[in-house]
């Protein structure tokens, strides 16, 4: 019995324990930076708090990237629907190639995009053997 006759589409996510620790490490971030802005040297207190902020600000957008990061595989076929950017989908019989990379990432590519599907994303092993049980991989 096929996965997706059971279940009509699979969709794979990262794990909340990522978004938690993104968004965890951009408050203790901005918490950082008002300590800093309090306790610096004054000549240095520009430098600190720009460094900090930067950082907490990459990883506030990261945090929000990987909450709407997701891939759904359905009986049409695979979507992506990337950190930033477009939505991009490829039908099974658009799928030109597929094949595992050396950090265990599904690469699916179509006629008109590739499509990766990083193994740290909940659904991995479903889609995995999909794609497997379809001959792609």
């Amino acid at each position: 019995m096929n996965i997706l006759e059971t279940k009509k589409e699979i969709t794979a996510r990262y794990p909340a324990g990522y978004i938690f620790m993104l968004t965890g490490l951009s408050g203790i971030g901005f918490f950082c930076l008002f300590i800093c802005s309090l306790l610096a040297p004054p000549e240095q207190k520009t430098e600190i708090i720009r460094l900090i902020f930067g950082i907490s600000v990459i990883l506030l957008i990261l945090s929000i990237g990987f909450k709407r990061y997701k891939i759904i595989l359905n009986s049409d076929g695979v979507m992506e629907v990337p950190v930033l950017g477009k939505k991009k989908q490829i039908r099974f019989e658009e799928i030109e190639s597929a094949s595992l990379r050396r950090s265990k990432a599904i690469s699916i590519s179509g006629r008109k995009c590739k499509i990766y599907i990083d193994p740290a994303v909940t659904g991995y092993e479903q889609i995995f053997s999909v794609l497997s049980d379809k001959g792609f991989i």
